[in-house]
């Protein structure tokens, strides 16, 4: 009788060993299945190469910098791709006068979409690497179609005009005529002054496009166009970099009114309503804040770009 109870108690324990063992076999199979099926943690290699670039540019190690800004972009796409290339650019540019570098850097970034006529430091600065490396006639078509007039994107906008493929609608020969002097949009207002407009506004585009295929930039003409587009961007960046900034507020105009009432006199000696001096007001004080801001900027960017006058030059002490 005992024997039988204790076959049966070790006949229990082998069955527990067993269930056991049986147990542990499926966990070790389960790990072995996800260890061999399970995904793979995808590397981000743009990140690892962006994270080396502000690393090497941290260390003024410019080339290296370069160099990993532009394997990021390579791994990367769209907008990030673009800033990326851009980036790059810069690098070789501005740090390393590396020029081939920059217009590689550039022209990836125009490849993938970048409009260089919305960026004019950018573009001036693909356009000047171009000229650099002795690529006058790229660098030429390139400022051509940074500053085309291009037609505005409206909807129905009738076509006036066509230059081989070239469509000119009504809404850019509206634009074009607004962004003449006075006296030019005077003399070509009325029911038929857009339609005159038009015979001068093509004619002019001709004789531009005639002396581009003629190659007649000498020297003389290719300085004044170095200098109509240096004064282009300048006047760009000067609107959306520093008059952006100058604000005037309503308190800032009753103040100056306050305070300087005498200059509002009228010949009776009494003072005009602010009302009637207020753009008086907000003329002077918005003179006097783009001043502040564009003496700012200047000392700025002096300091940054190592900037020396020779004072004696001009006789001074």
């Amino acid at each position: 009788m005992m024997d039988i109870k204790a076959m049966l108690k070790w006949g229990k324990i082998a069955l527990i060993i067993f269930l056991l063992n049986f147990l542990l076999s499926l966990i070790t199979l389960g790990l072995l299945l996800w260890l061999i099926l399970k995904p793979e943690k995808k590397i981000d290699q743009a990140e690892i190469h962006l994270h080396r670039a502000g690393i090497y540019s941290a260390n003024a190690l410019w080339k290296l910098a370069a160099e990993e800004y532009q394997k990021a972009a390579e791994h990367s796409e769209g907008t990030k791709a673009i800033s990326l290339w851009l980036q790059a650019g810069d690098v070789c540019y501005e740090k390393l006068s590396d020029y081939s570098c920059a217009v590689e850097s550039y022209l990836n970034a125009k490849l993938l979409g970048k409009d260089f006529s919305k960026d004019a430091e950018s573009g001036s600065r693909l356009v000047d690497s171009l000229k650099k490396l002795g690529k006058e006639d790229s660098a030429n078509a390139l400022l051509n179609e940074m500053t085309a007039l291009v037609p505005e994107s409206s909807a129905g906008s009738t076509v006036v005009a066509r230059i081989g493929e070239r469509q000119i609608t009504m809404a850019e020969l509206r634009k074009a005529l607004s962004a003449e002097p006075e006296p030019v949009q005077r003399e070509f207002s009325g029911a038929d002054g857009l339609r005159k407009y038009l015979d001068q506004y093509l004619f002019t585009r001709l004789l531009y496009q005639c002396a581009v295929d003629e190659n007649l930039l000498d020297e003389t003409a290719r300085a004044e166009l170095e200098r109509i587009k240096e004064r282009y961007f300048a006047e760009i960046y000067f609107r959306k970099k520093i008059m952006s900034e100058a604000k005037i507020t309503e308190q800032e105009i009753r103040d100056y009114y306050a305070q300087n009432q005498a200059e509002f006199k009228d010949s009776s000696g009494r003072v005009k309503p602010l009302d009637d001096v207020r753009k008086v007001i907000e003329s002077k004080l918005m003179d006097k804040k783009v001043n502040e801001l564009r003496a700012d900027w200047f000392k700025t960017q002096a300091q940054k770009r190592g900037l020396y006058i020779n004072a004696e030059a001009f006789g001074s002490k």
